[in-house]
C-alpha cells in the first residue's frame, strides 16, 4: 500500500545580503534578467496606478522559485483578465513577477529561445502563489 506524503510547505525568505541581491535577477529570470527586471516594472505600472517606481524586496523560495516584490504596502489591482482587488505588496509582487516571466517567456519563445528557465520559475511561482494565505486573490487575479 502506498503512502500519500503531503507536498512540504513552501517558504520564501527575503533576501538580505547585498552580494544575493546581486545574482538575484539572473536567479529569476536567468539570461534575461534585464528585460525581465523591466518586465515586472512595467507590469506593475500596468497593474496598479498608484505605483511609481520605488525599492524591491527580493524573495528566494525554498522549492527553487523567486519572486520580487516593491515596498508600497497595500495596493488595489486591475489585471487585464478583469480582476479588481485590493492585495498586500508581497501579493502585487507575485501577481506582477507570474504576468512578466508569462510575458517574457511568450516573448522569448517567439525568437525561437529556450524558455525552461522562464517556465521552472513560474511554476515554482505559482505553486508558492497556491498556498500563500492571499491565494484566491493571487491566482484570481493570474488566471
Amino acid at each position: 500500500m502506498n503512502a500519500i506524503v503531503p507536498e512540504s510547505v513552501i517558504t520564501a525568505t527575503k533576501v538580505e545580503d547585498s552580494r544575493d541581491r546581486m545574482g538575484f535577477l539572473e536567479r529569476l529570470f536567468g539570461r534575461y534578467f534585464i528585460l525581465g527586471e523591466s518586465e515586472v516594472f512595467d507590469w506593475m505600472g500596468q497593474l496598479t496606478e498608484s505605483y511609481t517606481g520605488g525599492y524591491w524586496e527580493f524573495y528566494s523560495l525554498s522549492n527553487g522559485g523567486h519572486f520580487m516584490a516593491p515596498r508600497i504596502g497595500r495596493v488595489k489591482i486591475e489585471a487585464p483578465n478583469d480582476f479588481e482587488g485590493e492585495v498586500s505588496e508581497e501579493a502585487a509582487g507575485i501577481i506582477a513577477c507570474m504576468y512578466a516571466l508569462s510575458h517574457l517567456a511568450f516573448k522569448v519563445s517567439q525568437r525561437g529561445g529556450d524558455t525552461d528557465a522562464l517556465t521552472e520559475q513560474y511554476i515554482a511561482l505559482r505553486a508558492f502563489a497556491a498556498d500563500h494565505a492571499e491565494r484566491e486573490t493571487i491566482l484570481a487575479a493570474v488566471d
